[in-house]
């Protein structure tokens, strides 16, 4: 059996590339304003995705294009920063 190994390597992609952020949230409509009022006019994809059992927290998957990684890291930070947003993966 082969076992993985585990490195600190960086993770190595080529920009400009598609990305999913994973978003979790309790209010899937402001979830959905907060995305719009930060993404704006940039073509993207907002799909709800599951439900917590109880019903109380949603998740909802963000796809669009990153033209390098420092945007993918701002609008990282930007989704966390959001207060209707609890959660980005």
């Amino acid at each position: 059996m082969k076992e993985l190994e585990l490195t600190n390597e960086k993770l190595k992609l080529e920009y400009p590339c598609n990305w999913v952020y994973k978003i979790i949230t309790q209010n899937r409509d402001a979830a959905r304003e907060a995305v719009e009022d930060l993404i704006k006019d940039k073509e993207h994809k907002l799909v709800p995705s599951k439900n917590s059992k109880t019903g109380k927290y949603c998740s909802m998957n963000l796809e669009l294009v990153v033209e390098s990684e420092e945007a993918r890291n701002e609008i990282y930070t930007a989704l966390k920063a959001n207060p209707d947003i609890l959660m980005v993966l």
